[in-house]
């Protein structure tokens, strides 16, 4: 009988530890590109898209500038830069419309909005000076364009002789704007506004809180003098 046995000892190949790590990489090439791909675009594309939207706004914002100055020239029928103020409020509006339009998602955008409104509101397009105020409002919430874009959209529905809906602009503006820096104004206007809508008793009302609680501003000495001037 045959005394062959089968050799059952194999040899194992050692290898290097960096042999194993080149086989490894090798082996994982397509997910190490894609890694490293995604590393270069986060360490230079967001710095990247940062700086670009910081130019953006800076650009955007320079256009705003100009439009205002627009909007502040003074009219000289001989020498201009206008020489009717129809000139100037439509190329003023047309200057915020096309910051509104090309430059959207900024902070120049959303405050030439309200600007477009003024210019609307100026220029007697009442509805549309309306519609505009109102997206002003909700865009700028919060801050003092916002607080004056709600005082524009009542003065809108004011043009158009709307008192109660007006009346509802105001006091939604004295809810959401409780100390904001126009709220005796408002609260003048909405006098005015109940008093035109027939509602003597409310006028009345509003007046003597605004001579109340500004007894020596502008806007209560002249509630003051309505109230003596009523009761007379």
């Amino acid at each position: 009988m045959s005394n062959w046995k089968p050799n059952l000892h194999i040899e194992i190949e050692q290898k290097e530890p960096w042999e194993k790590a080149l086989e490894w990489a090798k082996s994982k090439q397509e997910i190490l590109a894609v890694a490293a791909i995604l590393i270069l675009l986060v360490s230079v594309g967001i710095p990247y898209y940062l700086k670009s939207q910081a130019q953006t706004e800076k650009d955007a914002l320079q256009k705003l500038n100009v439009a205002q100055y627009y909007l502040g020239s003074k009219v000289d029928p001989k020498n201009g830069p206008f020489k009717t103020d129809d000139e100037k409020y439509k190329n003023s509006l047309q200057q915020f419309e096309q910051i509104y339009q090309q430059d959207a998602g900024t902070w120049a955008a959303k405050a030439a909005q309200f600007y477009v409104a003024k210019c609307q509101l100026i220029m007697g397009q009442n509805s549309q000076a309306y519609v505009s105020f109102d997206e002003a409002s909700q865009r700028l919430k919060g801050t003092p364009l916002g607080e004056a874009s709600m005082l524009g959209k009542a003065m809108a529905l004011v043009m158009q002789e709307k008192w109660p809906e007006a009346i509802g602009v105001y006091n939604a503006y004295l809810t959401q704007y409780p100390n904001g820096f126009l709220v005796e104004e408002a609260r003048m206007n909405m006098a005015d506004a109940y008093n035109k809508s027939g509602d003597r008793a409310r006028s009345q009302e509003t007046l003597e809180q605004v001579a109340k609680e500004d007894p020596k501003g502008n806007y209560g000495l002249e509630a003051a003098r309505l109230l003596k001037k009523s009761a007379s």
